[in-house]
């Protein structure tokens, strides 16, 4: 009983480990997203929690999405809210991977 009472009170684990810095990284990696721009990955990432970052890698040359972007928020709590609805996102009628 007295564990089950510790456990309870315990503070969430984060979801990812921190990095070499000791900092929660909370970056996805998001996969299969086409034609989509930044402003469309934020606005549909934003809905989990604050953002530190979004960004659609795009080819140097022509400006063009290279179909994958990169998505960091300010705390583990929100990667947490994406991992737990990894099968279900989508942007622009596009079914999207999400990775840490």
């Amino acid at each position: 009983e007295a564990l089950r009472r510790q456990l309870d009170s315990a503070e969430p684990q984060p979801f990812l480990p921190p990095d070499k810095y000791g900092n929660q990284a909370n970056k996805l990696f998001v996969g299969g997203i086409g034609s989509c721009r930044q402003e469309e990955l934020e606005a549909y990432f934003s809905q989990y929690g604050p953002l530190r970052d979004a960004v659609v890698m795009t080819n140097k040359a022509t400006g063009v999405s290279r179909g994958f972007g990169f998505v960091q928020f300010t705390d583990s709590e929100a990667v947490r809210r994406v991992m737990c609805d990894a099968a279900g996102h989508c942007l622009n009628g596009r079914w999207v991977e999400v990775k840490p």
